[in-house]
């Protein structure tokens, strides 16, 4: 008979009795005290638009247009707690990163907007400039308070801003 399964008894399931049965055994799998399947790994959301903080890098809001400050901000990449500095030997600096830019927790790693891996440690050159917190007009209050937080470790509310790396 075609589209059933022949029990032992000689009676035959249906289609139905078919779908039925493997529902059963489904449902049956995915109750069992077995082996968990791997989690789904799904993509990163996209960051806020209007700033924030992902693990220790504070981003800008999203701006469409290109440009922004252009002096030249460079120093070393240093982690302290979940706070990110900017040191250029003499001073640390808090940094203010581009919109785009995230950190990978597990590698304990910047990825910039562009998708460039840099360790703590690096070197860091880029455009942009330094600016007080309070002038950068973060709408942001994680982003804001975070910076805030971060530089009264260093006694100054002076930031690096980083336009583009």
């Amino acid at each position: 008979m075609r589209g059933s399964v022949e029990g032992a008894s000689g009676m035959g399931l249906g289609r139905v009795g078919l779908y039925s049965l493997l529902g059963v055994a489904v449902l049956l799998g995915a109750c069992s005290g077995g082996e968990r399947s791997a989690p789904v790994v799904t993509e990163p959301l996209e960051p806020d638009r209007a700033g924030g903080v992902d693990g220790p890098v504070v981003y800008s809001a999203y701006t469409p247009l290109k440009g922004g400050m252009t002096a030249v901000v460079q120093g070393t990449l240093e982690l302290e707690g979940d706070c990110l500095y900017l040191t250029d030997g003499v001073r640390r600096h808090v940094i203010l990163w581009p919109y785009g830019t995230r950190w990978d927790e597990e590698a304990q790693t910047l990825i910039t907007a562009e998708g460039s891996r840099v360790p703590i440690g690096a070197p860091v050159t880029g455009g942009g400039g330094y600016a007080t917190i309070d002038s950068r007009g973060l709408s942001s209050s994680s982003a804001q308070g975070r910076l805030k937080r971060c530089a009264s470790h260093e006694g100054h509310d002076t930031l690096a801003v980083v336009s583009s790396r």
